[in-house]
């Protein structure tokens, strides 16, 4: 193999592995927005919106300076829904995407911050579902 022939092979599967992360960041913002979208309406309304900066207020508590830098911008959802009161899923993925990039958090920890976020959001739907059942009974 010549050197071209290598460089060209390297750089395939370099493309090959920025496709696959994005597709896997793609799924995971698109997972998260449906655990949010608790009227499952194909948007977010106000409540919910809050309901992420609630359990984003937490994160950011747990997380490294950058990310806290990059929760506080996702807080700036507010300004989304302003113009017709919803927030789309390209919306969402968008601003997140970008408070991410602002922040220069790598993918990676871009989809673990995804993850941790939607498993907050299954844990403090879980606890609301226990309190009210209890209360229920």
């Amino acid at each position: 193999c010549n050197r071209d022939e290598i460089v060209r092979r390297l750089a395939e599967k370099v493309a090959h592995v920025v496709a696959h992360t994005r597709r896997e960041v793609g799924s995971e913002i698109r997972q998260l927005f449906q655990a949010i979208d608790d009227d499952h309406s194909g948007y977010l309304d106000a409540g919910e919106v809050a309901q992420v900066v609630k359990v984003a207020q937490e994160l950011a508590g747990l997380a490294s300076t950058e990310a806290q830098e990059a929760i506080q911008r996702l807080m700036d959802m507010d300004a989304l829904y302003e113009d017709d009161g919803k927030v789309l899923v390209d919306e969402f993925s968008e601003h997140f995407l970008s408070s991410m990039k602002e922040a220069k958090i790598p993918k990676r920890e871009c989809v673990d911050r995804l993850r941790e976020l939607k498993q907050s959001m299954k844990a403090r739907k879980a606890a609301e579902e226990a309190f009210f059942a209890d209360r229920g009974s």
